[in-house]
């Protein structure tokens, strides 16, 4: 069985304002927004990412994480500590200066969300500190991100500390792709039940929004010279207050 999807451009996002709740009543398993961001604008966060020392604080970049052919530039919730709200500050302040000169990361992906929604969409909490929102993924040639699925890891401390900021059946994933590789590093999704595999490659300044939830998927072997880069998060539906929640 194919899944289910759909294409829109981002100037068209208004008629498309059921989205979000179609997602979590599995009627809509992924969709693609072209254009969120101009292409041009996204080769100069590019560039500025080739020296992240000059957008990030030393104590942040102290802290990225690399594994096996990934680097994360962020605060990823698998990574959860004492000090994780105060490096989502620190990371969210140095994404101001990544994004400088341009629309901001936050602003516009909230903007966009909401308007996919038709409610209000916030940064998680807890006890008054957010979370993090996204993180910027970097695969090298060659690198790969493994099949898995979100439901996989809610025994992790970062979900005990989400706590009840979502109704678990659904985790949305979404993420803006800075650069895209030569070949290769395409998004492949497969529904959790079985069914057809599919693949998806975005452009710079193209944005995914999928049910990562109940869906194993995967990030292609990228090839070529260039590396594969995005920024992203995570969402789910808070019900006693109708709105949607993000963090990272």
């Amino acid at each position: 069985m194919s899944l289910r999807t759909t294409t829109i451009d981002a100037a068209a996002a208004a008629d498309h304002a059921t989205t979000l709740a179609a997602m979590h009543a599995g009627d809509l398993e992924l969709m693609v927004v072209r254009g969120v961001f101009d292409a041009s604008f996204m080769t100069e966060v590019e560039q500025r990412l080739s020296e992240p020392a000059n957008v990030f604080d030393d104590q942040l970049l102290g802290r990225s994480y690399h594994e096996p052919h990934l680097a994360t530039i962020g605060t990823p919730i698998s990574r959860f500590g004492d000090d994780y709200f105060d490096r989502a500050a620190l990371f969210h302040a140095g994404c101001e200066r990544l994004f400088k000169g341009g629309p901001g990361f936050g602003a516009t992906v909230y903007s966009l969300l909401e308007i996919l929604s038709g409610t209000s969409v916030r940064r998680a909490a807890a006890d008054g500190s957010a979370f993090g929102g996204w993180n910027i993924r970097v695969l090298p040639p060659g690198g790969e991100i493994a099949r898995h699925a979100g439901h996989m890891f809610f025994d992790w401390a970062g979900y005990g500390a989400l706590g009840d900021e979502f109704d678990r059946r659904t985790q949305l994933s979404f993420y803006v792709v800075i650069a895209p590789p030569d070949q290769g590093g395409g998004l492949e999704v497969e529904p959790l039940d079985g069914g057809d595999t599919e693949s998806f490659s975005l452009a710079a300044g193209d944005m995914v929004l999928f049910d990562e939830g109940r869906h194993m998927h995967r990030v292609d072997h990228v090839r070529g010279a260039r590396r594969r880069i995005t920024i992203g998060g995570f969402l789910g539906y808070h019900p006693a207050t109708d709105c949607w929640v993000n963090w990272a």
